[in-house]
This record gives structure tokens, C-alpha cells and sequence, in this order.
């Protein structure tokens, strides 16, 4: 037997066929999920599944107007993550589309939810402000002040991440994303 403690899914259909998600796809993956770590060595409780929904990709670095999936998709979808028995954080894009988080956050009191909170796809960098504006309002909606809350079932209500992959990135533009994600973070740090 073998096994690891966390697992990451990269979905990239969720977020563009909502009603085949709600209907089977969402079930079906929390299945097949839930039997590959029952298997595992490693104890059920100390393994951590992340959902990630694209939302879509570019074919280049800086492309305008590229096809997303509908804004609305993560609130449409929250209730079936949220109820997913063996997943355990949503990882969704949020630097790209600013999420309405008083809409979404409240419908997910049992999902960590990982913020993007940078662009993939964009060599702007965004600001340590910028960030520290979406952490802020995602703190708002859930009525709390501390980036390391518990949800409703002792798992951390938060993580931060980028919007998805790098790789379009040159890597000074992503050191520059990171080192303001990581700076903007830290002014919430007790």
C-alpha cells in the first residue's frame, strides 16, 4: 500500500458544464476519490483533497479577451463541492474575475476554499494592495478577521494560491507575483 496526505484534482469542465457537474460529475469524482484513499497507507483523516476548477486558459501571455467560463459558475457549484464528502478544499480563480464572496463563501461551511489570488496569464503584477483587498473582502463575507479561522468542520476555512498554473509566466514575473502574494498575506499574520 502506498499514499500521500494531499491530492489535487485540476478540473477543467465543472466550471463550463455547471448542470452535468450537479447532475453526476461531482458525485462521481467524490466517489472514485473516496475509494483510491480508503486504500491508502496513509490515515483517511490526514489526507487533504483539493478541487481545483479552471476556469480557462489562453493561448498566449497577455491575451484580451479569452473565453472564461461564466462568473456565475462557482456559486452555481458551490452546493455540490460543499457537499462532496472527500474534498476537502475548492481551489478556485479569483484574481482573474473577482468573485462576488457575500454570493459564494457562505454557501461552503464544510470546504477550505483556496483563493487565486494572482493572474496566470497576465505580466501585470499585481499589487501587495490588490491582494490584500480580495483577502480582506473574502474575510468580510465569511464575518471573520482571521486568515486562520476553522469552517464548520476544524479544517482552515482559507488557503492562497495563484489563479492556476504559471507556466506562461517568465520567472522574474512570477517571483514578483509570489513575493507580493506572500507579502500580503503576512500584514493579516498575528
Amino acid at each position: 500500500k502506498a499514499g500521500c496526505r494531499h491530492i489535487q484534482v485540476d478540473e477543467p469542465l465543472y466550471a463550463r458544464k455547471t448542470e452535468d457537474a450537479l447532475a453526476f460529475a461531482i458525485e462521481y469524482l467524490d466517489k472514485a476519490i473516496g475509494r483510491a484513499i480508503k486504500d491508502s497507507a496513509v490515515p483517511q483523516d490526514e489526507i487533504t483533497v483539493t478541487i481545483h476548477t479552471c476556469c480557462g486558459y489562453p493561448d498566449f501571455l497577455d491575451q484580451v479577451g479569452y473565453a472564461k467560463a461564466p462568473k456565475q459558475a462557482y456559486q452555481i457549484l458551490a452546493p455540490g463541492i460543499d457537499k462532496a464528502a472527500n474534498f476537502h478544499a475548492w481551489s478556485i480563480e479569483d484574481a482573474h474575475c473577482h468573485n462576488d464572496f457575500t454570493a459564494l463563501l457562505p454557501g461552503l461551511p464544510h470546504t477550505t476554499i483556496i483563493l487565486g489570488l494572482v493572474t496566470i496569464a497576465e505580466s501585470r503584477v499585481e499589487t501587495v494592495e490588490e491582494i490584500r483587498d480580495r483577502i480582506q473582502h473574502a474575510l468580510d463575507a465569511t464575518g471573520t478577521k482571521d486568515i486562520n479561522a476553522l469552517n464548520d468542520v476544524g479544517r482552515p476555512m482559507f488557503g492562497f494560491a495563484p489563479d492556476c498554473g504559471l507556466g506562461y509566466l517568465p520567472e522574474e514575473i512570477v517571483r514578483a507575483k509570489l513575493a507580493n502574494m506572500r507579502e500580503a498575506i503576512k500584514t493579516f499574520e498575528v
